[in-house]
């Protein structure tokens, strides 16, 4: 799966993307972070492989992560 944005906040050291399949706070599964946004305020990520069980969730979420290990998915962009 290939992921796309424009006019994103660039990240920084204590700010950046993550993606996650998403029913509710409790209910989702963080698939990884994405590459850093510079500048151009552009995002252009791929998604090796989503999870068996990923056909259960509504959402797909980027979010924006102030943790290296989130439990639960931060500020929706």
């Amino acid at each position: 799966m290939a992921m796309i944005g424009q006019d994103l906040q660039p990240t920084t050291a204590n700010s950046f993307y993550a993606v996650w399949l998403y029913n509710s706070p409790s209910d989702s599964v963080r698939l990884g972070f994405t590459p850093a946004v510079g500048a151009d305020k552009k995002l252009q990520a791929l998604l090796p492989r989503l999870p068996d069980n990923a056909s259960r969730f509504k959402e797909l979420l980027l979010t924006r992560e102030t943790q290296q290990g989130p439990k639960q998915p931060g500020t929706f962009v």
